[in-house]
């Protein structure tokens, strides 16, 4: 009977042995499978957080072009106005200069 009650408890404690050895290869999966679904998390950020920062940007580049066009224009009106303003002076320096030199 002592042998029966030896050989059960060893066969006890393989099978715990075993169930320790499943669950720990079960916990050690876990662990792997939340590592690589953390690492996939940070990397879809990580993609999500460039495309947003590329989006900004472009939508930027498009104000900042949208409005260096407006300062153009404006600044292309203010010299032609300058530029007619300096022509008609210099018709009128050239009839004073044309009348100084007939009166001479």
């Amino acid at each position: 009977m002592a042998r029966e009650a030896v050989k059960k408890i060893v066969l006890c404690e393989k099978a715990t042995e075993e169930k320790i050895a499943k669950a720990e290869a079960e916990a050690k999966k876990i662990i792997a499978d939340a590592e690589k679904a953390g690492e996939k998390l940070l990397y879809d950020t990580e993609e999500r957080m460039r495309n947003f920062a590329r989006e900004l940007l472009d939508r930027a580049t498009k104000e900042a072009e949208a409005e260096l066009s407006k300062i153009l224009s404006e600044k292309q009106g203010d010299a032609d106005k300058l530029s007619a303003l300096a022509e008609g002076k210099m018709k009128e320096a050239a009839s004073e200069i044309a009348e100084r030199v007939v009166k001479g």
